[in-house]
């Protein structure tokens, strides 16, 4: 992971790639949106750790007007880059959140922080749904009479099929992210 990456929105991000804001139950098609930018600029190892914020200072030797050495503390521009890129992002992060769900991280400062916490709070509910699926709950059709007209029997089977669409993209994100 690049930590000098630079996040400049494309046109594509500008034009709103990200569709469906993060609102609590759609946690993996919030993810499968997010991740593409994040991916495309090499910015990854912000969300999971892997590239991690510099110390915020460093410490230099110098010659002083006597001609005798001193170390000094200074900032460390490498800090004050990476944080300028990760708030950047965490920006871009925090403007796909539903209002309900930033109020849940709205005191969280850092990128990593903020996945975190939404990974621990929506992650759970992305495996339970998997679990229903395998217990074969998305796939009943509810024909409850044996004169149910075809019309009744197609949209069954077309909301059946939508559901299970459904499940495999979430049962493919899961099965793609070992943090869920």
């Amino acid at each position: 992971m690049s930590s000098s990456s630079s996040f400049v929105p494309s046109s594509a991000t500008q034009a709103g790639v990200v569709t469906e804001k993060l609102s609590g139950d759609n946690f993996p098609l919030w993810r499968a949106q997010v991740m593409p930018p994040l991916r495309e600029r090499q910015l990854v190892g912000f969300l999971d750790g892997k590239v991690p914020q510099p110390a915020e200072t460093h410490e230099i030797e110098s010659t002083n007007t006597k001609g005798e050495k001193e170390k000094q503390i200074v900032p460390n521009p490498a800090d004050a880059s990476w944080v300028a890129q990760d708030q950047q992002v965490l920006g871009f992060l925090l403007s796909s959140l539903s209002r309900g769900v930033l109020t849940q991280v709205s005191a969280l400062e850092t990128m990593a922080d903020v996945w975190v916490a939404l990974t621990a709070m929506y992650s759970s509910q992305s495996r339970a749904q998997v679990m229903q699926i395998g217990g074969g709950q998305w796939w009943r059709l509810h024909l409850h009479r044996q004169s149910a007209s075809v019309v009744e029997a197609a949209t069954a089977i077309a909301a059946a099929m939508e559901a299970a669409e459904d499940a495999a993209m979430v049962a493919a994100v899961v099965a793609d992210d070992p943090q869920v």
